[in-house]
């Protein structure tokens, strides 16, 4: 008997830790209102795709890039050749 009084006693605690983690959370988005962190974190999935196009143009540059020196390389070697 004395377990199912701890267990009784551990799930009202739960259960009151559980509902005021909830009230902290209602109360930390619409109480606080910080807008601009959160126009701010709203708009972070789209700079990734930014930072992809960038790196991604960057990539196509340097492949550009690595291919005219591959082509120069291999006149001037087939010149002395």
């Amino acid at each position: 008997m004395a377990i199912e009084q701890i267990f009784d006693s551990a799930s009202s605690i739960m259960t009151l830790v559980s509902f005021l983690t909830f009230c902290g959370i209602l109360l930390w988005t619409f109480a606080l209102r910080k807008n601009a962190d959160f126009a701010v974190q709203a708009a972070l999935p789209f700079a990734d795709d930014e930072a992809d196009e960038v790196a991604h143009h960057a990539a196509k540059q340097a492949a550009k890039q690595a291919t005219k020196q591959a082509a120069k390389q291999a006149a001037r070697e087939s010149g002395h050749g």
